[in-house]
């Protein structure tokens, strides 16, 4: 049986680990990973080594610094149209989430091969 493939978000995985949803999103990597399954991270910006130490990851991405899988960028310089309703476009745009990171996450979770997609914090809604 193929391991589960679970790609995690959240804005920023901070150090040290005070506020619940970094705690919460640290151990449930931690554990998922212990369970076999391979567990990958998305952030917002890159996460500082220390905060990531403990954790068994097969993927770490910062989605507004680091370069998107080849995979996403073949034969298309034009980005792909939204995808998003107008109200969840909205939304999205009421937190001051940026497109490019809505995309940017797709992206990630179709390289990683991800079954499922955990995401942590509020404004991870979007």
């Amino acid at each position: 049986m193929k391991p589960l493939r679970v790609l995690c978000y959240k804005a920023a995985l901070g150090w040290p680990r005070a506020k619940g949803h970094d705690v919460t999103l640290f151990h449930l990597m931690r554990d998922l990973a212990a369970l076999g399954a391979r567990v990958g991270l998305a952030t917002a910006t890159r996460t500082t080594d220390r905060a990531l130490e403990g954790l068994s990851l097969d993927l770490v991405h910062a989605l507004d610094e680091d370069p998107l899988p080849a995979a996403s960028q073949e034969g298309s310089e034009a980005e792909p149209p939204s995808r998003l309703s107008g109200m969840q476009d909205r939304f999205r745009a009421y937190w001051g989430i940026p497109e490019k990171r809505v995309r940017a996450l797709g992206a990630v979770a179709k390289h990683f091969g991800a079954d499922a997609v955990v995401v942590s914090g509020l404004d991870a809604l979007p």
